[in-house]
Order: structure tokens, then sequence, then C-alpha cells
């Protein structure tokens, strides 16, 4: 996007880009693009309210449940709760969570997300820097389903840990691929430049200190990617078949 409204908005104008696109829903915008070939053309567009939910689901064969969870981010646990919930309202016996490239996001998001599926305990832990811990809890209310879920190399930081803590909790198996291995907290000072310093102040782990730090998951079953089927997916409802 080079213009809004006729605003140039490259060099020093470009932090101002997202305000001058944003206004009242329903009303309209134009901008002016600049194609890779150094054309431009101009589009109007319509200003609306996007919601694109972090969680979808579907019921699949055999009683299982199957819920996506793309990202950790604000309203994800919603998201999430809304899908299991209709999965068990529909009969679920069994639930697969799949949590392959999901980049990870709010730990409020996760912690609530755990909560929601296990029982009373401590579920997740935080160690800062500077030596305080906080332990996270869960309540005795929990999803009594058995779960398999599925990762990939590009599984990252809270969809780590909610494989590691499903599987450390309740011993829920892990199909798919190592996970990336990220524990730390980051926090980004500004800096009088202008610019800023992410400085990581924290470790995160599993409820009972786990680390993953470097590690990642190792799955149970390992399996990757191949072909045009879901092979990982198959090999999670092979798994969980077994179970009912």
């Amino acid at each position: 996007i080079a213009a809004v409204d006729g605003t140039d908005i490259s060099g020093d104008m470009r932090g101002q880009g997202s305000e001058l696109v944003t206004g009242p829903e329903g009303t309209q915008v134009e901008l002016t693009l600049l194609g890779a070939d150094g054309s431009t053309r101009t589009v109007t567009c319509t200003r609306a309210t996007l919601r694109n939910p972090s969680a979808s689901g579907q019921m699949l064969e055999d009683g299982i449940g199957y819920v996506k969870l793309s990202n950790f981010y604000s309203g994800a646990a919603d998201s999430f709760r809304q899908e299991v919930d209709a999965l068990v309202e529909q009969g679920a016996q069994g639930l697969i969570i799949d949590l392959r490239s999901d980049p990870g996001g709010y730990i409020a998001e996760l912690t609530d997300i755990l909560d929601y599926l296990l029982p009373e305990g401590v579920v997740f832990r935080q160690h800062a820097r500077w030596g305080s811990e906080t332990d996270y809890k869960s309540d005795a209310s929990c999803v009594e389903l058995p779960m398999v879920t599925i990762v990939n190399a590009d599984s990252y930081s809270a969809a780590e840990l909610l494989a590691a803590e499903l599987k450390e909790f309740q011993g829920s198996p892990v199909v798919g691929e190592r996970t990336s291995g990220k524990g730390y907290s980051q926090v980004t000072f500004p800096l009088a430049n202008g610019g800023g310093m992410g400085l990581s102040t924290a470790t995160y782990c599993t409820g009972e200190g786990n680390s993953l730090i470097g590690v990642g998951i190792v799955p149970d079953v390992e399996v990757a990617l191949t072909g045009p089927e879901d092979n990982q997916l198959q090999a999670a409802i092979d798994l969980l078949l077994e179970e009912l």
C-alpha cells in the first residue's frame, strides 16, 4: 500500500498507515497499491470488522472430534472451548487437537485452555530471570475424553507447551514431527533512537517443571507429512481408536 486516500505513506509516514486505513465500519477508503513491477493501481475498499477464529472443529468417523488450533492470540481459549463443547454435544468420544504450524501467542490463552481441558493441579510454571516463580493451576472441571495432539517442526511456544502438558498430566500421546523447542518469554524494551531490544526475561515449563528449550517434543509416533493424504492425521486417528 503506497497511499491512503491520496496520502503518501512511504518513508516517515509509514507508521501512520494503519491509522489512515482504519475507520468507521461501512465507510470507504481508497488505497493506492504498488505492484512488484513498479506499476500502481487504485482500489476502493469498504471498512468492516473481520473476525478470524483461532479454532475450528469437525466430527470425524467413529466418534472422533477434531479441532485445529491455529494460534493462541486474543480470544483463542473461547474459540477453542466453543469448538470442543460443540463436538462433545455431537457425541465425540475422543479428541484430536491439531497444533501443526501453530506459532503460539498469549500465555493467558494457553493457561485458560489447560484449565478447561485438565482436572485439578499445577498445569504451567513460569520462572522469572530475577528468581520468582508463578504456578498456574487448573480447577477440577475438565474435558473427560481421551486426547491425541498433532505437532510439527513449526509448532511453537504455547503450542508445544499444550501438547507437552497434556502428555505429562494425563498421558495424551503426541503424533507428528519434533517441535522447535521454544520456552522463553520476551519483553521488548524501547530504545532512545526509536528502535527496540527484545530480551528473554522468563522461562516457561510444564506443571512438573520440565523445560522444552532446545529440546522440543519428540512425538510418541513420529510421522513426516508425505504425499497428498494427511498421514499424520490418520496416525492420530489410529492411535485414538486404540484408546476408545
